[in-house]
C-alpha cells in the first residue's frame, strides 16, 4: 500500500514538472524528490507552524524594518506535495493606522510583488507602508504582521574594538526608569576586497527594552515594549514621547561600525569540458573569461550576468550631488566606490577633501560644490562585481553675453522713449482745453 502511494505522489509530482516544461525542461527521473523527504518536509512544516502560532500572543508578528530598504513578508505556507500551490486563491492585504477595514495590497512590477512562495516583497519601504499586513490563502488567514517603519537618522561612525578612533558606546542602565539603553548589531559585511587589506561594515541602532520584564516602565509604563522583548528602536515611531525624549535616550546615537579584513579571492574554475553520449570531449569552454556553450541549454541561449548600469548626469558647477548604487539595499552587502582605476576610501577621501567629498553610512557618494575636474566616471562595486558606472559631466552656469545685454538696453532705452512722448502728449492735450 505504502508503494501504491509513493507511486502516485511520484505521478504528481512528476506531472507538476512537466506542467511547468513551458518555462525548463523537464527535470530527470533522479532528479526528482523522493516522495518520502517531500512528505517529510511538509510535515516539518506544519509543525514549525504550529510551534509559531502557539509562540504568538495575537497570532501576529511584530516587524521593525528601517525606512528605505527591502522587507520580505513570508505567507508561512505549507503545501502538500500532492497540490499545487497555484491551485489556491491568494491575497495580501493590509490595514494602515487611517483606514476602518483591511485592503488588498497594490502590486506592482518592480517595487511591491509577490514571489512564487507568495512571498509579499516592498522595495524601499516608505513611513506610510506601516500598518497590519495579512495573508490570505482562500479567505483564511495565514500569517499576520505588524509592521512598524523606522525613521532614517544619522549615525556617528566608530571602530572596531582595538583600533585607533571613536569608539562604540557601552550599554547604559536606566534602572529609575527599568529600561536598558543598548545599540543592536546587524552582522557584518562582506569584505570588499580579496587578498588585500579590505574594509567591512555593520550598523548598530539604538535600541531599547525592560531590564524586567515583568515589571512596568517608571513614571509611565510602555505597553509597546512588552510586544518587542527583545527591544525597540529609540527611533521607532512606536516608542511613546515621553520615552524617546529622555536626554539619555536623545543623547544616544545608532552607529556604523567600520573594520578592516583580510580574505582569499575564490578560486577561479577551470576549463570544462562537454562530452557526448559517448564520453568524447566535443568541446572545451572557460566560463571563467566569459565562454559559454550552447549544449547546456536546450533553447540554445545561455544564462549571462547581468549588464553594468550605465548613466550619464549633466551639473552644473557648484551644484550638490549625491550618487546611489542601483542595488538592493541589504546589510551583507557593502559598496565600494572608483573614481576611474582610483578607489575611494570613505576614512580618507573626507579628510582629504575636507568634507566635501564624502560616503555615507548608506553607501552614498556626496559631491558638494562640484568642480570642473570632479568631471569623472563614478563606478560602484559590491563583492567585486562591476554594478554600475555614472559618468557626471559638469557644465558652467549659462553667463549672458554681450549681445543680450545690447538688446535689453535697447528694449529700455524704447520703453523710456515711448514712455516720454505719451507724457508730451498728453501736456499738450491739457494746454489746449485750458486755452
Amino acid at each position: 500500500m505504502e508503494h501504491h502511494n509513493n507511486f502516485l505522489v511520484y505521478i504528481l509530482v512528476l506531472f507538476k514538472y512537466i506542467h511547468c516544461s513551458d518555462y525548463q525542461p523537464p527535470p530527470k527521473p533522479d532528479e526528482i524528490p523522493h516522495p518520502k523527504d517531500l512528505f517529510e518536509a511538509y510535515y516539518k512544516c506544519l509543525e514549525r507552524k504550529n510551534a509559531w502560532y502557539l509562540n504568538m500572543k495575537d497570532k501576529s508578528e511584530a516587524k521593525l524594518i528601517q525606512e528605505g530598504h527591502t522587507l520580505k513578508l513570508d505567507c508561512n505556507i505549507c503545501i502538500s506535495p500532492a497540490h499545487d500551490i497555484n491551485s489556491y486563491t491568494w491575497e495580501w492585504k493590509v490595514k494602515r493606522g487611517e483606514d476602518i477595514v483591511e485592503k488588498p495590497v497594490i502590486l506592482k512590477e518592480k517595487t511591491r510583488f509577490l514571489t512564487d512562495e507568495k512571498t509579499l516583497v516592498i522595495k524601499g519601504v516608505q513611513i506610510e507602508d506601516a500598518g497590519d499586513y495579512f495573508c490570505l490563502r482562500n479567505n483564511e488567514y495565514e500569517a499576520v504582521y505588524r509592521l512598524d517603519v523606522v525613521l532614517k537618522e544619522r549615525r556617528v561612525q566608530v571602530v572596531e574594538s582595538g583600533d585607533q578612533g571613536r569608539q562604540p558606546k557601552n550599554s547604559q542602565r536606566l534602572d529609575e526608569h527599568n529600561l536598558w539603553l543598548f545599540t543592536s548589531w546587524s552582522s557584518w559585511t562582506r569584505c570588499n576586497h580579496c587578498d588585500k587589506l579590505g574594509q567591512r561594515r555593520r550598523i548598530g541602532i539604538c535600541t531599547v527594552k525592560k531590564i524586567n520584564s515583568s515589571l512596568e516602565v517608571l513614571p509611565i509604563d510602555a505597553p509597546v515594549l512588552a510586544e518587542y522583548p527583545e527591544g525597540v528602536p529609540c527611533r521607532s515611531t512606536l516608542i511613546p514621547m515621553y520615552l524617546s525624549n529622555l536626554p539619555v535616550v536623545l543623547a544616544r546615537r545608532s552607529e556604523t561600525m567600520m573594520g578592516y579584513c583580510k580574505i582569499p579571492c575564490p578560486t577561479i574554475p577551470p576549463p570544462r569540458n562537454i562530452t557526448d553520449d559517448t564520453g568524447a570531449v566535443i568541446e572545451t569552454v572557460n566560463e571563467a573569461e566569459g565562454f559559454y556553450s550552447l549544449r547546456d541549454h536546450k533553447d540554445g541561449k545561455p544564462t549571462f550576468p547581468p549588464l553594468v548600469k550605465r548613466q550619464s548626469m549633466y551639473l552644473e558647477r557648484g551644484k550638490r550631488v549625491y550618487l546611489e548604487c542601483p542595488h538592493e539595499k541589504s546589510t551583507e552587502e557593502l559598496v565600494h566606490w572608483q573614481n576611474g582605476t582610483l578607489t575611494l576610501n570613505p576614512r580618507i577621501i573626507r579628510k582629504i577633501s575636507r568634507g566635501r567629498v564624502r560616503i555615507d553610512t548608506q553607501n552614498r557618494l556626496h559631491i558638494r560644490r562640484l568642480q570642473p575636474w570632479d568631471e569623472k566616471a563614478y563606478s560602484c562595486w559590491i563583492s567585486g562585481k562591476h554594478i554600475a558606472t555614472i559618468k557626471i559631466i559638469v557644465t558652467e552656469v549659462p553667463v549672458r553675453n554681450l549681445k543680450d545685454y545690447i538688446a535689453m538696453a535697447g528694449f529700455a532705452v524704447f520703453i523710456l522713449v515711448f514712455c516720454c512722448i505719451c507724457v508730451s502728449i498728453c501736456k499738450g492735450r491739457n494746454k489746449k482745453t485750458a486755452q
